[in-house]
């Protein structure tokens, strides 16, 4: 890829929606609003004290959590009559809790779900039906969201993305240092080409004699400090192929961009990172014991990771800038 890796400046909607749900053919409401998908009984639990009770559940984890914990908090200070029951669930398995409790009919008011998930759920009658609610507050969702975090057909607005972000290169300062690299510019007119980037990820690695890629003496089976991170999902591929003018699909949606030779092209890259170019953990790597690309990052055993505005909670959380 010869073109501007513009990753740390493209806002893409977050791996996840806001949504409401139907319960035993009722609805509940989406967004920061309690709805009817509970049983009468609940309910009435529910509405006992003068509060109304209302059930979310989301995967954030360690920093994130907190971050969510507080947003909830400032919510129910300005609605004293509503009380937040939060549910947290690991990621791993969160769709499966999900998947669960919709079978026993027993569904939250407010939870996350996956993007892919979000049509075939409204498909099935599971998710409330959010158009009326817009129309009824005199709201256009174009008007208060980006077009592409709204998940809507003609007739219906199953959901909309609440967590809008950016894309970012986070770079351990301290090893940019220590090789002699120039702190990437905050001016999005004048990123790092993907050359540069790959260059300078070459430069920080290191096996465990000292040696790096382009050394004679180089063991890549031996590596101890990776210059950066494989980019492994799809939230990072988008940005990534729109810098070389390609995407997952073609611009008219008939096709699939990401097997146009622009797009493999992008593809090829960045596994050349770690299978080629041995500068990132190879994919398997990355998925196992290097999983924690925040933490790798922290410890000084990855140099730079792109990742969602979503990681600066856990930098944020150790102080960290």
């Amino acid at each position: 890829m010869k073109k501007k890796l513009l990753a740390w400046f493209i806002g893409v909607c977050m791996v996840c929606t806001c949504v409401g749900c139907g319960s035993g053919g009722n609805t509940a409401a989406a967004g920061n609003t309690a709805g009817s998908g509970q049983t009468e009984a609940s309910q009435a639990e529910s509405t006992s004290g003068g509060k109304k009770t209302v059930t979310f559940y989301m995967w954030a984890s360690d920093a994130e959590q907190e971050f969510d914990k507080a947003i909830v908090a400032q919510y129910e200070k300005e609605n004293p009559d509503i009380d937040i029951e939060e549910n947290y669930i690991p990621y791993a398995e969160y769709l499966s809790k999900i998947n669960t409790m919709a079978a026993a009919g027993s569904m939250p008011d407010i939870f996350n779900l996956p993007e892919g998930n979000v049509f075939e759920w409204g498909a099935k009658g599971a998710l409330l039906d959010l158009k009326p609610l817009y129309e009824a507050a005199g709201v256009n969702p174009s008007d208060v969201s980006v077009d592409s975090a709204i998940f809507s057909t003609d007739e219906n607005v199953w959901s909309v993305g609440y967590n809008v972000t950016t894309l970012c290169l986070y770079y351990n300062k301290e090893l940019l240092e220590e090789n002699g690299i120039a702190f990437p510019g905050i001016d999005a007119s004048q990123p790092w080409s993907w050359d540069e980037f790959v260059e300078n990820a070459k430069k920080i690695t290191k096996d465990s004699s000292g040696s790096g890629p382009d050394d004679a003496a180089f063991d890549p089976d031996n590596i101890t400090v990776y210059g950066t991170m494989m980019p492994t999902d799809w939230v990072k591929f988008i940005p990534l192929l729109h810098t070389n003018d390609s995407g997952i699909l073609n611009e008219d949606g008939t096709a699939l961009g990401i097997s146009s030779d622009a797009g493999i092209e992008v593809i090829q890259s960045i596994a050349d990172l770690g299978n080629k170019i041995h500068c990132a953990p190879s994919n398997a790597m990355a998925k196992g014991a290097f999983s924690d690309a925040s933490a790798m990052l922290m410890n000084g055993q990855v140099a730079m990771v792109i990742d969602g505005g979503w990681a600066l909670a856990n930098y944020t959380n150790e102080a960290l800038t």
